[in-house]
């Protein structure tokens, strides 16, 4: 008797072990490169997500919803596309820069002067917010769900928190604006 297992299921299984072992990046490595390389990892599977959806859309195959929504509807609607755009093609385009950026970051910190970890502090805060604004769209005007939509959804504002949290410049500018409120 052989064992028939389906690609994509290996895929949701190489995803849920890369996104949980991402989060222990930050436990078990010091502070604040364990964010980065957590972050790196979170936005490698959200590339990999990002890449089913156009992969399953180019083939002209149903996107499987893990758990039975009708994800089709939210990745073939009207809102898909933004600046004439797939949001597939942005969502990857946003995951590798983070990626290579964090990468960068946690490999030679010293490379990264304050402009280019504004742009991605930046690229990160307006990435979080628009994935609020998608999951908005999926609620409010859709009212159809995409369970792919919504762990892009997820990571991203993971990543915009990590970066908050894990840059020394959003710390002292925090700190800043504490000490000017009181």
């Amino acid at each position: 008797m052989k064992l028939h297992i389906e690609k994509k299921t290996i895929l949701y299984f190489i995803l849920l072990i890369l996104g949980a072992s991402g989060f222990l990046f930050s436990v078990f490595v010091p502070e604040p490169v364990g964010f980065y390389l957590t972050i790196v990892v979170l936005s490698a599977v959200g590339f990999c997500i990002c890449l089913n959806i156009f992969d399953t859309k180019i083939k002209g195959k149903q996107l499987v919803c893990p758990t039975g929504s009708d994800c089709n509807a939210v990745v073939n609607s009207r809102y898909s596309i933004f600046l004439g755009i797939s949001l597939e093609y942005w969502g990857m385009a946003y995951f590798v820069i983070i990626s290579l950026s964090y990468l960068g970051l946690s490999l030679a910190r010293e490379m990264f002067n304050l402009p280019v970890l504004g742009f991605v502090v930046i690229l990160s805060v307006m990435a979080g917010l628009f994935s609020i604004y998608l999951l908005f769209i999926q609620s409010f005007l859709l009212k159809k769900w995409c369970m792919w939509c919504i762990l892009t959804a997820f990571l991203s504002l993971s990543i915009f928190a990590m970066s908050l949290i894990s840059i020394e410049v959003v710390k002292t500018l925090l700190q800043d604006f504490q000490i000017i409120l009181t």
